[in-house]
């Protein structure tokens, strides 16, 4: 995702993020723990690392620009509950909170649910309802 700002400076050495009062893009390093498998360390407010699955030019486009996807791994990593590490698929993506293919799992005494996490209808900005039938019927249970 993109913004409209141009990050070129102008005559005074500001760019156009520091004359918006916007912050620079967070570069998030990170280590590669076997192939294709990169890990964020546990840093500050994160009660895990992050693991990141996907190959190196895949790692280098999420490092890229104003790319928030691994800023929204690094967030998850500091949820309540959360287990052993806060994840992000190949095909993760910028989301809303939660990057869109990102996984986290949460203690079912000390965790949350975050709408972020299960997905929620855009039009109407809140959970999508379960469906516990339809579930059944399609187990065949």
């Amino acid at each position: 995702m993109g913004t409209d700002c141009d990050d070129e400076p102008d005559a005074a050495g500001d760019t156009e993020h520091q004359q918006k009062g916007m912050t620079e893009p967070e570069q998030i390093e990170l280590a590669e723990v076997a192939t294709n498998i990169y890990e964020i360390p546990r840093d500050g407010a994160m009660r895990v690392p992050v693991r990141v699955y996907g190959s190196e030019q895949l790692v280098e486009e999420l490092q890229r620009g104003d790319n928030q996807t691994l800023t929204q791994g690094r967030n998850v990593a500091t949820l309540p509950g959360i287990r052993k590490f806060a994840v992000v698929l190949p095909d993760g993506h910028h989301g809303y909170g939660f990057p869109i293919g990102g996984v986290a799992a949460v203690d079912t005494e000390t965790g949350v649910i975050s709408p972020g996490g299960i997905g929620f209808r855009h039009q109407l900005r809140r959970p999508a309802p379960a469906d516990p039938a339809g579930v059944r019927r399609r187990r065949g249970t």
